[in-house]
This record gives structure tokens, sequence and C-alpha cells, in this order.
């Protein structure tokens, strides 16, 4: 699993609760070291924030869709953007979540997107 979000506290809580799940977890504080880094990992989901410094989310998932080696990997949005409705309609997101969120139901989210790969 990929965790990329620039905040250091909010990649380090969801770290430590995706490894307490049992999954691997590789963390970026951007769109640009998230693309190297899923390059590099291949992981089965990615849990991405919107608002980032250097590439943001939606930049990150231009290239991500872009790449045939990455195109296939779900993406689950975790942001606190206003109005996510409308902002990741054309993410073709796996699910969207608003911080602050249920962890509960993003471990769900997470397992039923990982089920495809």
């Amino acid at each position: 699993m990929l965790v990329i979000d620039d905040d250091f506290e909010i990649r380090l809580m969801l770290s430590l609760t995706f490894e307490q799940a049992g999954y691997s977890v590789v963390t970026a504080a951007s769109g640009a070291e998230g693309l190297k880094a899923a390059r590099l990992a291949r992981p089965s989901v990615i849990v991405l924030d919107l608002m980032m410094p250097i590439m943001d989310g939606h930049g990150f998932r231009a290239r991500q869709r872009a790449d045939p080696d990455l195109v296939e990997i779900p993406v689950i949005v975790v942001s606190a953007a206003h109005d996510l409705g409308q902002k990741t309609q054309h993410l073709d997101a796996a699910a969207v979540f608003t911080k602050p969120f249920d962890f509960n139901a993003l471990l769900e989210a997470v397992a039923r997107a990982g089920q495809g790969r």
C-alpha cells in the first residue's frame, strides 16, 4: 500500500493503522514522491491526499493514469478539501473520504479496493 500525504502526522497515523491491520506500507510526502514510490513498490492500493505542494493529488492521478504500469492501481482519496464530490468525479477513485474520517470505513474501502489486484 502507498500513502501519499504532505502532512507527516497523517502519514504516520495512516501507516501505523494500516500496518496494524497487516498491510505493508510505503509513504510519500507529495505526488512527485508518490509516483517514484509507486513505480518502485507497485502497491495494491494508493491512499491519496489532494492538497499537497510540488504535485497535488490531481497531478499525481493524471500521471498515474497515463502510466501503463500504474494505471490499474486503485486510488482512495482522503482529503480535507471542500466539495469533494465535485473535485473527485474525474479521478475515478475507488472511494473518497473527507478528513476527519472513520478509520474502520477506510480500512474496509482499502480491503475492497485491494481485492481486485
